[in-house]
């Protein structure tokens, strides 16, 4: 009977471990960034994932009509504080950027006010563009990428293209 029990338990504690590891719904990482596209067709989250030295997230993509969610990215070690992050969604909400001010990008992606250009995903074609410096399988973009798109509530203005004036 003893032996038993001590399989049942043992069992037990092995579905609890998978269901952490899966992503069950029981065991969620905190969201830290939501954001749905402009025709209200895509959402984007953040997710922080467990911290061990430095803080790592993912990015999801969910198709609200389908609720289908993908994994976009899986970020290198970052900066915090978690919450610094923001979403910008392209007009007609085929792209999106995310912007910062603790990532450790290349000067490309340095723009004005101290935000950073980090991450830029195209949703319909899936193509993703970062600016980590700790990525380099992913292209970088800059200002000029950025000025070719049409975002909602914000244009993309350059570090260096900021008078002393405007601060």
């Amino acid at each position: 009977m003893r032996k038993s029990l001590f399989r049942l338990g043992i069992v037990l504690f092995a579905s609890l471990i998978g269901f952490a590891v899966r992503g069950c719904s029981i065991f969620s990482w905190p969201v830290t960034v939501t954001s749905l596209s402009p025709d209200d067709q895509f959402r984007v989250t953040v997710v922080e994932l467990p911290k061990w030295i430095d803080r790592n997230f993912e990015v999801r993509l969910e198709k609200l009509g389908s609720r289908q969610v993908r994994t976009l990215f899986y970020s290198p070690d970052e900066g915090g504080p978690v919450g610094s992050e923001r979403v910008v969604w392209s007009v007609d909400g085929s792209r999106f950027l995310l912007l910062g001010r603790h990532f450790y990008i290349s000067d490309k992606g340095k723009l004005a006010g101290g935000e950073q250009a980090y991450l830029m995903v195209d949703v319909l074609s899936g193509q993703v563009w970062c600016n980590a410096t700790q990525q380099r399988h992913y292209s970088e973009f800059g200002v000029a990428e950025l000025q070719a798109v049409l975002w909602l509530g914000w244009a993309p203005q350059a570090a260096s293209e900021v008078s002393p004036d405007e601060d």
